[in-house]
């Protein structure tokens, strides 16, 4: 197996001629399918649930109410750096494509792993070395998510501004390329702004409900 194209055997050629499988692991939700599709074969959660015996559990569900679990997310954010746990990293791709997800054999088909735009030699080290130690898959390539979102509109070059669920970044693209220089990432997403918008929605309604009592 190879991480980028050298001398390959039999088997890994063959593994390569079938369809490539994508992995999208995001800090809010992982995206899981097949290449040259439409959209992913499965969206899920970026967390594990962990019981009080030890267990886990995945896929997790914040509209129900799980008593004695505890969640821990597949990325965490330490000082401005994303860090990966790798045993949730695992957990959610051995479920995944298991039968309760997209029943597939890693083992026979290349993996093709999004990583941030911003360079994260530590998160593309763990990420890889699971998927070629566990999952034995005949080949791994890494891709930043600003350039694959440039490709998906036939772009080569551009600007590119991402805002997730942590975090928000705006990245150049030249030729296909990351300029990391100029990159600016915010610590600032989509759970932020939810959270103002439910701060903002528990005061209307206090406010709301101190004035009916008034009344």
């Amino acid at each position: 197996a190879c991480l980028v194209g050298s001398e390959m055997c039999i088997r890994d050629r063959v593994c390569l001629g079938r369809g490539a499988i994508i992995v999208d692991a995001g800090t809010y939700m992982t995206r899981i399918g097949y290449g040259g599709e439409d959209s992913p074969r499965h969206t899920w959660l970026s967390a594990v649930g962990l019981k009080e015996d030890g267990t886990r559990r995945f896929p997790l569900n914040f509209f129900s109410y799980l008593e004695g679990v505890a969640v821990e997310p597949c990325f965490r954010n330490e000082n401005g750096t994303l860090l990966l746990n790798e045993d949730v990293f695992e957990e959610i791709i051995a479920v995944t494509t298991s039968k309760r997800g997209v029943p597939m054999d890693l083992n026979e088909h290349p993996v093709l792993l999004t990583e941030p735009s911003k360079h994260n030699r530590q998160v593309r080290e763990k990420e890889a070395e699971i998927m070629f130690e566990k999952f034995e898959v005949p080949a791994v390539y890494t891709a930043k998510k600003a350039v694959l979102s440039a490709f998906s509109v036939g772009r080569y070059s551009g600007l590119v501004v991402d805002i997730g669920a942590s975090s928000t970044t705006i990245t150049p693209i030249l030729d296909g390329y990351t300029l990391q220089k100029p990159l600016v990432e915010y610590p600032i997403g989509g759970d932020f702004l939810d959270d103002q918008i439910a701060r903002h929605c528990l005061l209307y309604t206090s406010d709301a409900a101190d004035d009916l009592l008034c009344v």
